[in-house]
């Protein structure tokens, strides 16, 4: 629910309200009044100022019910009479008019919350400033309060202690009720820490750094290389070329014995020194990949497949076939039984099948095909294109609009794009 508090001088239109028509006046009767509709400006104390000026209620009492003076209604000064509306309304306890400066904080009575928060910061007539609204986290289940503040900054104060905050400007933080933070900031850089004593940061580009309770620590590099220090002092270390290198406490560099595993499959991978990965399948077909991303396959029927860390590669088959790709775009598959796919790095390709038909696409849009039985087809990039058959007949038509065709007896005609 929201809980926002009204403005002072709100409740004489509230009880309004609540009085039927015409009722005005014989309530006011009933308290000895006269309904004038409105009353001169009269001072109720010469201390305060406060008037009643344009209210149909009557003026406040100069005196409370053991005769002493009232409090005094200045800005910052709240009194804890009991308030004259029902409960659940959140408006004034005094009459104050629309000028007096609503910053005191009153106890909250059986009639209602009072007009000041206590900050001294409300005027009347002002929206108040730090509304707050209690709901129910909807994946937690915790309930929490949430607060705007001036600056546009969210704060969700949870039930369990924990607290939220959230900045207009995409940063904000987490404090957990277990001791556990979380900052993080415009940038997408920040920080975390857990109630055992672990923690870390992050930065924008992908680097970072953490510590652990148990004195191990450890640096993430934007470039992919990272390096972790054991609690005794040895460290492991990875550049960005793949390198793999551990030292001793002492700081001597060491070979670690190489670790292989089997699971249950029959699968076998061993780790080497250098961060190799070899792994032997329970079928005979091997893998290893690199440190630098490179890898390697032999199947057990004979097929395998490779790249290398730029972004080079290949494959093969048994049955002979072969092919390869370039960083650059460019690739080819040769297959057994003479057929072929080339493509290049400008877009542009060629192909052909075993019974002799083929093709070339260039990256302009031009093109050649032709057939086993010595067929074929072109058209270039300016709209003009053409046919042949086998018999030595074909035809042909220019952007222009002129065509022309020409026949295996040597025969031919052509028209103009005039039309001659």
């Amino acid at each position: 629910m929201t809980k926002k508090k009204l403005k002072p001088g709100k409740g004489i239109e509230q009880l309004e309200d609540r009085i039927a028509p015409g009722a005005l006046g014989g309530a006011l009767g009933d308290l000895g009044v006269d309904d004038t509709g409105t009353t001169d400006t009269t001072p109720t104390d010469d201390s305060t100022g406060s008037t009643t000026e344009g209210t149909d209620l009557p003026p406040a009492d100069d005196t409370q019910a053991d005769g002493s003076d009232p409090a005094e209604d200045t800005a910052g000064g709240g009194g804890s009479g009991s308030s004259d509306f029902e409960s659940g309304d959140t408006s004034a306890d005094s009459t104050a008019d629309d000028g007096v400066t609503a910053g005191g904080g009153g106890d909250d009575s059986a009639g209602g919350d009072t007009g000041g928060d206590g900050t001294g910061g409300e005027t009347a007539g002002g929206d108040p400033a730090g509304d707050t609204t209690d709901t129910t986290d909807e994946y937690t289940g915790l309930e929490f309060t949430s607060e705007t503040l001036e600056d546009g900054t969210v704060v969700n104060s949870y039930a369990d202690g924990s607290v939220e905050t959230m900045s207009l400007d995409g940063s904000g933080s987490w404090t957990g009720s277990d001791g556990s933070t979380s900052s993080w900031n415009a940038d997408g850089s920040g920080s975390w820490s857990d109630p055992y004593g672990n923690s870390g940061t992050w930065n924008a580009d992908g680097s970072g750094s953490w510590t652990s309770a148990d004195g191990s620590s450890g640096v993430q590099n934007a470039d992919g290389s990272w390096s972790v220090t054991h609690a005794d002092g040895s460290t492991e270390s990875m550049s960005a070329e793949g390198e793999y290198t551990v030292t001793d406490a002492d700081g001597n560099a060491v070979n670690p014995e190489p670790v292989s595993t089997t699971d249950e499959f029959g699968n076998t991978t061993e780790t080497l020194e250098d961060g190799t990965i070899k792994t032997t399948f329970a079928d005979g077909s091997h893998e290893t990949i690199y440190p630098d991303g490179g890898y390697d396959y032999q199947g057990a029927d004979g097929s395998g497949s490779w790249a290398d860390a730029e972004g080079n590669g290949g494959w093969y088959d048994a049955d002979g076939s072969h092919g390869w790709w370039s960083a650059d775009g460019s690739g080819a598959s040769y297959y057994s039984d003479g057929g072929y796919n080339e493509w290049y790095s400008d877009g542009s390709s060629s192909w052909s099948d075993a019974e002799g038909n083929g093709g070339w696409y260039g990256a302009d849009g031009s093109y050649d095909t032709w057939n086993a039985d010595g067929s074929g087809s072109w058209a270039d990039a300016y709209g003009n294109s053409g046919s042949w058959n086998a018999d030595g007949s074909g035809s042909w038509a220019n952007a222009d609009g002129s065509y022309g065709s020409h026949n295996a007896d040597g025969s031919w005609s052509m028209t103009h794009a005039d039309g001659t």
